[in-house]
């Protein structure tokens, strides 16, 4: 019912008058993951490196004063330098609404949004639907310097539900999670800035190990995960992370840049299951 909704309001949007402007943002880069897996054993955690690109069109529309919605339809995808089944292409819509408190560079603003994506993957276990919903308020506190809020909920669904324990579910990619979050940038010259974050989860983790007696009595979904080979076992556990960002951008111009950026995720579940990950990335971007 969301994504229909979604969609019909995206379409509407896109037909819009002539006071909307077009939006076309275009990205390619590669992430390298320590932890792919999620897993907390050394034997168990995997690593690799994916090229990732997306694309987002629609418009931008002035709905009044300091008002505006954004809908845009979007496409990205994946692709895995050794675990191929991971490589997945996604397509959805999103909308967006940022409302302005008054006048000026220092006015505060405050902004909502949802999207909806389908998912599909190389091995289809991980198939299925993405949504999410987003809340955000910020402001800039100085010329150089500007801080934001946000609130977002992520549920994503799962096709199959390949159930190998009786009485187990098997939707081990059937996932929910809410998570808050604080970002700040400063711009240390007019081409180059600095940005800091941190986000607290607090939600469903697909975890991927062999057979683990503590992961199985604290999970509540289980299935066979070939991704990462024949005796691979995913458990989908609930736990608390913390999230670490620090990303630096140097811009080519009024609407491109290049991005550099790295994360620490810190997760703990029931059990004593505690994992850790780093990402690092880097990814050219258009903006129009």
């Amino acid at each position: 019912m969301l994504k229909r909704a979604i969609t019909c309001l995206l379409w509407f949007v896109v037909s819009s008058g002539a006071s909307a402007e077009d939006v076309l943002d275009m990205q390619a880069g590669a992430l390298y993951d320590s932890n792919l897996s999620r897993a907390q054993l050394h034997y168990d955690i995997k690593s690799d490196t994916a090229l990732q690109a997306a694309l987002a069109w629609g418009r931008f529309v002035p709905l009044a004063d300091n008002l505006s919605l954004r809908a845009t339809l979007e496409a990205g995808g994946e692709a895995y330098t050794r675990y191929s089944g991971l490589n997945n292409l996604a397509l959805g819509a999103s909308l967006g609404m940022r409302r302005k408190f008054g006048l000026g560079a220092f006015a505060p603003w405050a902004s909502g949004s949802a999207s909806a994506a389908r998912l599909e993957y190389q091995n289809s276990i991980r198939d299925g639907w993405r949504y999410e919903l987003g809340l955000g308020a910020g402001k800039r506190l100085t010329e150089s310097w500007d801080a934001e809020a946000n609130f977002r909920y992520q549920h994503r669904t799962a096709d199959k539900e390949l159930a190998v324990v009786p009485g187990i579910s098997g939707a081990v990619f059937d996932l929910q999670s809410h998570e808050v979050g604080l970002k700040s940038e400063y711009g240390l010259t007019d081409r180059v800035s600095l940005a800091v974050g941190f986000d607290f989860r607090r939600g469903d983790v697909a975890s991927t190990t062999l057979r683990n007696f503590t992961i199985f009595t604290n999970s509540d979904a289980i299935a066979l995960d070939p991704v990462f080979g024949p005796n691979a076992v995913g458990y989908r556990i609930f736990a608390l992370t913390r999230v670490w960002r620090v990303g630096t951008s140097y811009a080519l111009g009024t609407a491109n840049s290049i991005n550099v950026g790295a994360e620490r995720w810190i997760s703990r579940a029931r059990g004593g299951l505690d994992y850790y990950n780093t990402l690092v990335g880097a990814s050219y971007v258009h903006a129009l």
